[in-house]
């Protein structure tokens, strides 16, 4: 049987590294993907342990750049299998300083990219016709994250566009689906200090501090990603899956929080009198730091 190959976009640390990791221990073929010569320290590390990968160095985040990775895997092993969308940049600012060249560069590599991937993944596995696997790395930044509006707009835009993917390429036997994980990184540690979970004068040569709001080592959250790529998970499509150490999450695409109805038509009265009392009864659902609580740091 032909070995099975996927290209995991930004893989060199993070979610990214963790994925192309794990299915290498899976036995699949990786093209391990980066800007910067850091790729051949992970084609090393997983040659080590006994998989095969390739690595691309070039930025993954235009056309011509996805189109070249595309190239270079076809050029490696003769097909593409699965496609994992992990590029990311963190840049958290407040919404008051956020420059738009920085709000550009974020939604470029975050959301754009994951579009260009996508699509390109697409075609390739239309034209071999054997179906495929998309995942894409979203994380919880997708519901909202107050000092990292960019990263939520662009890891939201994403989330949204899995689910309509995953519409358009179930016909095709192709899998679109979207993770969510908490993997120490020192992009992490960036965001976490950016909007207030960690101290500026926590032990940057240190995981503890990531360790303790829920953040893992990459062997931790592997299988996720690894299981599906599998076969077996061929009927899986159009999903938010999270993993954080032992538990695993599904998240709805839409849940209500609150449904109320008037006898004639809603006026600016009744919905002050009705509505927003009712509103003050709700778990503040729209606050991060209300979310954190909710579901434990690693939600972000």
């Amino acid at each position: 049987m032909t070995k099975r190959v996927a290209v995991v976009t930004g893989s060199t640390q993070g979610w990214g590294r963790a994925v192309a990791e794990s299915l290498a221990q899976s036995g699949i073929a990786v093209i391990v993907n980066g800007r910067n010569r850091d790729v051949d320290e992970v084609v090393r590390s997983i040659r080590a342990r006994g998989g095969e990968a390739r690595g691309v160095q070039l930025a993954s985040d235009t056309a011509e750049g996805v189109e070249a990775l595309m190239a270079a895997a076809l050029d490696a092993f003769g097909h593409v299998d699965i496609w994992v969308n992990s590029l990311g940049v963190q840049r958290p600012e407040p919404l008051l300083t956020l420059s738009l060249d920085a709000w550009d560069e974020v939604l470029r590599i975050q959301l754009t990219a994951v579009f260009l991937g996508t699509q390109c993944a697409a075609r390739q596995m239309i034209k071999q016709g054997n179906g495929g696997r998309i995942i894409n790395v979203v994380g919880g930044g997708a519901y909202g994250l107050g000092g990292a509006s960019a990263h939520s707009a662009s890891k939201g835009g994403a989330l949204s566009a899995t689910y309509s993917w995953a519409d358009e390429l179930r016909p095709y036997g192709i899998t679109v689906n979207a993770i969510r994980g908490a993997v120490q990184s020192p992009n992490m540690r960036k965001i976490m200090l950016a909007v207030g979970f960690l101290d500026a004068k926590t032990d940057a040569e240190s995981n503890d501090p990531l360790r303790g709001l829920g953040f893992h080592d990459r062997d931790v959250v592997a299988a996720l990603p690894a299981w599906l790529a599998s076969e077996e998970a061929g009927d899986v499509t159009g999903f938010h899956i999270g993993i954080d150490g032992r538990r695993i999450t599904v998240y709805d695409r839409v849940k209500v929080a609150l449904e109320m109805y008037e006898d004639e038509v809603w006026t600016v009265g009744n919905l002050a009198e009705r509505l927003h009392g009712a509103l003050r009864e709700l778990p503040q659902s729209a606050d991060g730091w209300a979310q954190r609580d909710q579901a434990g740091a690693a939600e972000f």
